[in-house]
C-alpha cells in the first residue's frame, strides 16, 4: 500500500516525527475524529493492566536471566510469534548499520 499522506517534520537532527494518522484512518485504526477504535477487534486492545504485565515478567522474572534473550508475548516466552527477518543476525547487523548512520555515531559494544 502506498502511504501518500505522510508527513515528515525533521525536529533534531536525525530525528523525525512521521505523521500517520490518514493511515491510521484508512486503516481503521482510528476512527474518523482520530480516536482510537475500541470496537475494530483485529486490534485486540488490552487493559493498561495487561499492557504492561509482559513488561513487567521481562524485567522481573527470575526464569528469563539464563536466557541471552527472549521474544516475549502475554507474559510467555513466544519465540513461535516471531518473524524470520526480526531474528536474523545479517538483517540485524544492517539496521545496525543504519542507525548509527542515521544517528552519525558509532556505538562499541
Amino acid at each position: 500500500m502506498r502511504i501518500v499522506c505522510i508527513q515528515a517534520l525533521s525536529r533534531l537532527k536525525g530525528s523525525k516525527m512521521i505523521f500517520l494518522q490518514p493511515l491510521m484512518k484508512q486503516l481503521n485504526i482510528l476512527t474518523a475524529d482520530g480516536k482510537f477504535n475500541e470496537n475494530n477487534p483485529a486490534l485486540n486492545w488490552k487493559t493498561i493492566e495487561q499492557g504492561a504485565a509482559t513488561t513487567l515478567v521481562a524485567a522481573f522474572d527470575p526464569k528469563l536471566n539464563d536466557q541471552p534473550s527472549a521474544y516475549l508475548f502475554d507474559c510467555v516466552v513466544a519465540p513461535h510469534k516471531t518473524t524470520p527477518y526480526a531474528t536474523d543476525p545479517v538483517t540485524a547487523n544492517k539496521l545496525w548499520n543504519i542507525t548509527e548512520e542515521i544517528l552519525d555515531e558509532k556505538f562499541v559494544i
